[in-house]
């Protein structure tokens, strides 16, 4: 069988970083044209391309048409819709012939594992449509192919067809592709093409899902976002490695073992009970671990950005996965870390407990020895660091408290006495 195209051993330098592009950009499937034809638009953009998988590829957008090889889009439908490893042969062919297009088509790339039958949907009582399907850990969106489970986005569900769940924010690209301009008129589904929801119920719950949205999740995920980062003790600025960056040299770079929430600081973060009047209950509010609505009744967890869980998700994620919220990343209770000594110096370990909204660093240098501790008023100046001396100056949102450790015979400098 001939080939229009050179068979690639190994992909090229421009297919390589056009599939970085594709992993990381939130691109929708708009519409399928056929078996190995879509529409696509990546988020942020008005404009659509149409993808065709075949001897060879071709997309409509500007990239393709310059460049003669695969664009993000190309790169998009083979790793995200067609779930192929990047390692894959076909996954950086420049076109693929009939006989492997039928191979990506059955999927024998992917793994084999044996999975349950779902069950049919059950009927809500009142007969008013049917009740959400349990999501599984390998469901995915069926419009920006991202896993449902490890995106954590709110979802929808289909009320008069199938049950499976979709991001909220897919669903109204899906519908203004549709477009439907009738508040009440009926959005079909992507998966079943049944009726999904009214417009009118799914422009509620796109309202009330942004809420859901804390700053932390909205702003570059590199910012450290007010928030003092324990290794430079600086705020709004960009992420750097602990190895290039002088003033954390000495840091340990890899996270305790145990970096899990005790359990008694997890007892202690405020919990509700839903009440029937509670605007939990409203669409669009849900749990965003498990994906499913608050009902009246259940217990509800609020942790220190102010996002709400189910209890028994919460509490189980605190104690068992991590010490920070599954969202945002703001710490809930930070472990003690370990300051290694630097080449040269005398060998010594401090004992550094940061402090969550408090901005504070606590420290004791080892060996017992004698320390003499100092609380500042506060001050408008934060992040400043003391030359020659053990200990740093930090705060939160423009107060400093300083609480440095520092050896016998030396003082604070003038700036924490002021």
């Amino acid at each position: 069988m001939s080939r229009s195209s050179t068979w690639r051993r190994s992909p090229s330098d421009a297919a390589s970083w056009h599939q970085d592009e594709a992993l990381r950009a939130t691109i929708f499937l708009l519409r399928e044209l056929g078996p190995t034809r879509f529409v696509l638009r990546e988020e942020g953009e008005s404009r659509s391309v149409t993808v065709s998988l075949g001897d060879p590829h071709t997309c409509s957008c500007p990239v393709f048409q310059r460049e003669k090889d695969l664009c993000k889009h190309v790169c998009w439908v083979l790793l995200k819709k067609f779930q192929l490893p990047r390692e894959n042969d076909y996954a950086f062919q420049l076109g693929l012939v009939e006989r492997e297009i039928s191979q990506l088509l059955l999927g024998a790339h992917r793994a084999r594992t044996p999975r349950v039958t779902p069950k049919c949907s059950e009927q809500k009582a009142g007969g008013d449509g049917l009740l959400q399907k349990k999501i599984d850990p390998e469901d995915v969106c069926p419009v920006c192919q991202e896993v449902l489970l490890q995106k954590r986005l709110p979802v929808s569900y289909c009320r008069y067809g199938c049950g499976n769940s979709v991001h909220i924010t897919c669903m109204k690209v899906w519908a203004e592709h549709q477009a439907t301009a009738d508040r009440d008129a009926m959005v079909k589904c992507p998966l079943c093409r049944e009726d999904f929801a009214p417009l009118k119920l799914l422009l509620e719950e796109v309202r009330n899902s942004s809420k859901l949205m804390s700053r932390a999740e909205k702003e570059r995920q590199d910012r450290h976002l007010g928030i003092v980062c324990q290794g430079c003790q600086k705020r709004n600025q960009q992420w750097t490695l602990v190895d290039a960056d002088p003033e954390c040299q000495g840091l340990t770079t890899s996270p305790p073992e145990s970096a899990v929430t005790p359990e008694q600081v997890v007892q202690a973060l405020p919990q509700m009970k839903v009440a029937a009047s509670s605007k939990l209950l409203e669409p669009g509010w849900q749990c965003r671990l498990c994906l499913n609505a608050f009902c009246v009744g259940q217990r509800v967890r609020r942790l220190p950005c102010n996002h709400k869980f189910h209890t028994s998700c919460i509490d189980q994620w605190l104690t068992s996965t991590s010490s920070s919220c599954p969202l945002d990343g703001q710490e809930v209770c930070t472990p003690p870390t370990w300051a290694q000594p630097n080449n040269g110096e005398e060998s010594r370990a401090q004992q550094d407990l940061f402090v969550p909204g408090r901005g504070l660093l606590l420290g004791s240098p080892a060996g017992g020895q004698r320390a003499s501790k100092r609380l500042v008023k506060p001050r408008e100046m934060a992040g400043q660091h003391h030359a020659g001396q053990e200990g740093l100056c930090q705060g939160l949102r423009g107060v400093a408290l300083c609480v440095e450790v520092l050896p016998p015979g030396r003082r604070h400098s003038r700036e924490c006495r002021q």
